[in-house]
């Protein structure tokens, strides 16, 4: 018997993952959209911003980058 036989495993990038860590760039709020967004529509869209908010943002760019290529592989 093991303690997690039978669950779901804890995906390690979480949605509300670049909302909470970056409140510099989203305010603190979470994006609500009415039609579903691939991840990497998402992050091409971000990256394009004419305020240039994430194309400056490091960090951003990294998470945004590691989940393109966590749905790419799914």
């Amino acid at each position: 018997m093991a303690p997690g036989e039978g669950t779901a495993p804890i995906p390690l990038l979480d949605d509300d993952l670049d909302v909470l860590a970056l409140p510099s760039v989203y305010g603190g709020e979470q994006r609500g959209f009415k039609v579903w967004y691939s991840p990497v529509d998402i992050a091409k869209a971000e990256a394009r911003m004419h305020d240039r908010r994430v194309a400056t943002n490091i960090p951003k760019l990294i998470i945004n980058f590691c989940k393109s290529r966590a749905y790419k592989v799914k």
